[in-house]
């Protein structure tokens, strides 16, 4: 197997012992070589799996020197034995061996240790790099939870993760001086659903606001790195909706449970058969906006050979009321097998319930590489052009994403009309870059994402911050201001906006330097303002170095961790939302303020 190399980030706890201290990686944290498998029994419920040739790379950077050994590593096994190297900076630290028992899938919540490994080692203060490289391992592999080390003296905080740079000195504020009336902002922070849900919602209010101003401006800490948003299973718009990996399907095997899904197992020891009850609920976190869900794609996936007499069959049941329905008949699974179930079967939020029935022969145990449930594929992007000219290039799509459905916008532009849009974009020509580049990407249900224009030589940049343009209520767990029509004005670079309630508003998009600034003017409340929102942020924070936002400053005040630290409410006219720490996700992103303008300014 090809050598597969992981460098990830990892939450560190440290504990005080007689003047030693323990550092504990969690080894799950953002790995990306592939999904962590959850097991109750481990440490923060998940570990991860690694096979022969893969390698896990562990980094981390000290403030002082200081004298570590490796005093543990914490790993669950269920089949041969599994070999582990260790190296710090690439000196041989020495290995382990994982144990050799095998339990039909039942070991692999029991949770073993290495012990020691090496002696102290003096490290100087800087970065370093623990790497564990799988050198024997069956079929199965070995599944790594946590790494421990034992460090001498007493850190105070001077032994981080991989943590990101950050310069606290970075901060935005006007060029000129503020005379418009007050709006403010409220800080709006949840427990994200997954690690790229926008779990940052800050509503901007302003009772009698004219317009206002939206600027994306490149990030102000320096770094040649483009991360891109990574996929995360189970989350928005991600297609696995659900997975359980590894297991075997045998009578006697304990129950499996995930947050997302349950597997319990029954049948007569001596018989062939082994039913299999999946229970799992789909929750607003995957399919937030419909009560049921289009269809959906169950799949299963067996580490058999073909060729072994008699095989595995399988057949799928369905709970519909108090019956189980079959769900055709009994195939041979000899690899993997899919079944595309009926639209508005599966409902979310509540018990979904199914069943698998195995006939296999009782001297084997059929082992799953995975039971997996995912979201219908979605249709490709239909797409239009619309506009262009040598500077700019419009185009609208329609989009199969489950939280836009059913809702639709039309777009005019010189007489014509397109219809049931779900998003337009606007892309510019710039001098110092090869092709055309994405400045806005304007959705039907009101969020409005830009971008900067990048440094010469970078072509592609993720989308990261975003704001809500337009009215919503602000009970609304995850804003919408839904626009029903956007006449565009190509040549002016103006476009007129109808939402659904009515309200109007006029959008201008300009490139000024290296930023890009979008203008809401000529605002319009038909049903009233009331106290409701005029605009939203919508960003991400998991920690500092992964997020699309750490701090927020407004006019000439001190800037303020957007997580972090504690406030309710601030007052202003101009709000920055920006990163003081270079984030290893959407590292090119734009930052962004927003600055309210009175009558005159407009």
């Amino acid at each position: 197997m090809a050598n597969v190399k992981e460098c990830l980030l990892f939450i560190i706890s440290l504990s005080s012992v007689l003047g030693q201290e323990t550092v504990t990686f969690e080894v799950e944290q953002y790995t990306k070589i592939r999904e962590p498998n959850f097991r109750n029994t481990v440490s923060e419920d998940y570990s991860v799996e690694f096979f022969k040739g893969e390698v896990l790379e562990i980094a981390f950077r000290t403030r002082k020197n200081v004298q570590l050994r490796v005093t543990n590593v914490k790993y669950t096994n269920d089949g041969g034995s599994d070999t582990v190297d260790l190296k710090l900076d690439d000196k041989i630290l020495g290995s382990f061996v994982g144990h050799n028992r095998a339990g039909h899938g039942n070991l692999w919540g029991e949770v073993s240790s290495s012990g020691p490994i090496g002696s102290f080692q003096n490290i100087e203060a800087g970065s370093h790099t623990l790497q564990l490289s799988i050198t024997e391992a069956d079929q199965y592999g070995i599944e790594l939870d946590v790494v421990e080390l034992e460090v001498t003296g007493s850190l105070q905080g001077d032994m981080l993760r991989n943590e990101a740079y950050c310069d606290n000195r970075i901060t935005y504020t006007p060029d000129h001086r503020l005379d418009n009336s007050l709006g403010y902002i409220l800080q709006n922070i949840r427990e994200p659903l997954c690690p790229k849900d926008k779990n940052i919602n800050i509503p901007l209010h302003q009772k009698d606001a004219k317009a206002y101003i939206v600027t994306a401006r490149r990030p102000k800490y320096t770094s040649t790195a483009n991360a891109m948003e990574s996929s995360f299973p189970g989350c928005k718009g991600e297609s696995i909706l659900w997975s359980i990996n590894n297991f075997f399907g045998v009578p006697y095997a304990d129950p499996i449970n995930t947050p997302q899904a349950t597997i319990s197992f029954s049948g007569q020891p001596q018989s062939q058969i082994t039913q299999m009850l999946v229970e799992f609920t789909i929750s607003d976190a995957n399919i937030p906006d419909s009560e049921m869900i289009e269809g959906g794609l169950l799949k299963l996936a067996l580490v058999e050979d073909p060729s072994v007499k008699g095989g595995t069959f399988v057949k799928l049941f369905i709970k519909t009321g108090v019956n189980f329905v079959p769900f055709g008949n009994y195939h041979r699974a000899n690899n993997s097998m899919d079944w595309q179930l009926p639209d508005l079967v599966m409902r979310k939020n509540v018990k979904n319930i199914i069943r698998i029935d195995l006939i296999a022969d009782k001297t084997r145990a059929p082992r799953f590489e995975y039971l997996r449930f995912e979201r219908t594929p979605t249709a490709p992007d239909t797409t239009s052009k619309i506009y262009e000219d040598t500077e700019t290039t419009m185009t609208v799509s329609q989009i199969d994403q489950f939280w836009l459905a059913p809702h639709s916008m039309n777009v005019s532009i010189k007489g014509k009309v397109f219809s049931d849009q779900n998003v337009i974009k606007i892309f510019k020509n710039i001098s110092t870059h090869t092709k055309k580049f994405e400045i806005l990407n304007l959705r039907s249900d009101g969020e409005l994402s830009i971008n900067a224009i990048p440094p010469e030589g970078v072509d592609t940049i993720p989308f990261g911050s975003s704001v809500i343009i337009g009215k919503f209520t602000a009970d609304q767990r995850r804003p919408m201001a839904r626009i029903a029509l956007i006449t565009a004005d190509p040549v002016e670079m103006k476009f007129y906006l109808t939402y659904e309630d009515k309200s109007t508003a006029t959008m201008a998009v300009a490139v000024i330097g290296e930023n890009t600034a979008v203008t809401m003017s000529e605002l319009t409340f038909p049903q009233g303002r009331q106290d409701d929102p005029i605009a939203a942020v919508r960003s991400t924070w998991l920690d500092d170095g992964k997020n699309d936002v750490d701090h927020v400053n407004v006019d000439f005040k001190q800037p303020r961790a957007i997580v972090k630290s504690k406030w309710q409410k601030i007052y202003g006219t101009y709000f920055s939302f920006f990163r003081r720490c270079i984030t290893n996700t959407n590292t090119q992103s734009s930052d962004l303020t927003i600055e309210l303008l009175n009558g005159q300014q407009v």
